[in-house]
């Protein structure tokens, strides 16, 4: 059910947990990203404190209350992922816990070992955060209790939908998202055009391009051009006649 690794006490504890839920969709393991300035980066100790969720509503028009997110079975093992791939960890939570506005946490990079040898995925993930490129981080969870919107939430958020009371934290990770997602189809909308710059956009099929015409040359030679397109010659006949016309000549 949860695409990541966790230990095995964690294992057994959402097996428990995965037996008293729905079977909906509603309650998979997803994925909610945020995009928030880092509030502190300290380079000579390769940390950052960021916010990691907040209780704003989502793109899914959701909203994950943060003092019901578990944290207990992610302290057991708080490996930070590059992008949710469980196979690129970039470094360690040092500390995780919910404030007024969402999930605050220490991100640990971890140096290069001495011995190991090639690219050291945590100082390029690490050194993008610290230019301010990479400023998204993103929650893995597994939803464990849900209700309607109130009234308030509503108002404050006409378009929500669902409101995620409980849930269990199984990993974070740093992603790359972009800071304003509407940007992009601005752009098209006032006609410039993607293709110049080698960009698709996945999902749109691309027109195909209209042929033109085939225009016919026109005829500089006159109707005689014409007439003498239409002569059908016939060589033996015409050799047959020009021995003929020698013969008569010569009888002469």
């Amino acid at each position: 059910m949860a695409p990541v690794r966790v230990t095995e006490d964690t294992a057994r504890y959402i097996d428990s947990l995965v037996k008293e839920l729905p079977k909906t969709d509603a309650y998979n393991f997803r994925r909610k990203a945020v995009t928030s300035e880092v509030t502190d980066v300290q380079a000579t100790e390769r940390v950052d404190t960021s916010r990691v969720t907040t209780r704003l509503m989502d793109r899914d028009c959701e909203i994950v209350l943060p003092e019901g997110i578990e944290l207990d079975s992610y302290r057991q093992n708080p490996i930070v992922l590059w992008g949710h791939d469980q196979d690129r960890p970039c470094g360690k939570c040092l500390w995780i816990k919910p404030d007024a506005d969402g999930l605050i946490a220490k991100t640990y990079y971890t140096p290069r070992p001495e011995a190991y040898q090639g690219e050291w995925l945590p100082d390029f993930v690490f050194s993008m955060v610290q230019a301010e490129v990479l400023k998204g981080k993103s929650i893995g969870f597994i939803p464990l209790e849900m209700r309607e919107p109130e009234p308030a939430e509503v108002e404050a958020n006409p378009a929500v939908q669902c409101v995620i009371t409980r849930s269990l934290l199984l990993e974070y990770s740093v992603v790359s998202i972009p800071s304003n997602p509407a940007a992009l189809v601005e752009t098209v909308n006032k006609g410039f055009s993607l293709d110049n710059w080698g960009i698709t956009i996945v999902g749109k099929t691309k027109k195909p391009t209209p042929k033109k015409p085939v225009q016919k040359k026109a005829n500089v030679y006159g109707p005689m051009a014409d007439a003498v397109k239409a002569l059908k010659m016939d060589p033996n006949k015409i050799a047959e006649e020009a021995v003929a016309a020698l013969l008569k000549r010569w009888e002469v």
